[in-house]
């Protein structure tokens, strides 16, 4: 197990399921910090079925910083990589198998930034 690595986007802002989440939470969270099915949250429970299989250790959580409230409470030797804003699934995929891949243990970063310097290469 060693060997591989999970990268969990947890960034979204839940907008499809919005109507649900606030009739189950009385608040505007996103789905992925509503406990929608089972009394855990969807995160809780993607976290657990990726822990059968690949260590804590090897998982990278990618949220965004306007959630903070939510992932806060998450138990702190959680490995994550916090987005300024939410700039959707690929960025998200790209710079966590990057961060996973240089191997720190957390990062936040500004997309404007990295794009204007690859930009000038």
């Amino acid at each position: 197990m060693d060997h591989y690595y999970a990268v969990i986007l947890a960034g979204g802002d839940g907008t499809r399921l919005r109507s649900l989440t606030r009739a189950i939470t009385g608040d505007e969270r996103p789905k992925q910090f509503a406990p929608v099915i089972g009394g855990q949250t969807l995160l809780d429970q993607t976290r657990n079925r990726v822990a059968l299989s690949i260590s804590q250790e090897n998982t990278l959580l990618v949220v965004t910083k306007r959630h903070e409230q939510f992932y806060q409470s998450l138990p702190k030797h959680l490995r994550l990589l916090v987005q300024p804003e939410n700039k959707g699934t690929a960025p998200g995929i790209i710079f966590g198998f990057v961060v996973l891949l240089i191997g720190s243990l957390m990062i936040v970063f500004d997309l404007v930034t990295v794009s204007a310097a690859a930009a000038t290469v």
